[in-house]
């Protein structure tokens, strides 16, 4: 079973750098959140920018997963 993961691609770059401001500063406490503290703990405020403005220009994956793309018909 995969992991389920949030869908960041194309996001806005402010949504992007709060979600990780937030988790620099411990205001999220979630699983998730846990594992990317240590990630995102020494980001610089450039880091959040660069970060922030290549996800968002990101295409987001379809809602399904990407899975009817890979189907084929034979």
């Amino acid at each position: 079973m995969a992991a389920r993961t949030s869908r960041i691609a194309g996001r806005s770059p402010s949504y992007i750098v709060r979600q990780i401001w937030d988790m620099q500063q411990g205001r999220r406490n979630g699983a998730a959140a846990q594992l990317m503290k240590l990630v995102v703990a020494n980001l610089s405020n450039d880091d959040l920018v660069a970060i922030a403005a290549y996800v968002a220009s990101r295409v987001p994956p379809p809602p399904d997963g990407g899975t009817a793309a890979r189907t084929t018909t034979h």
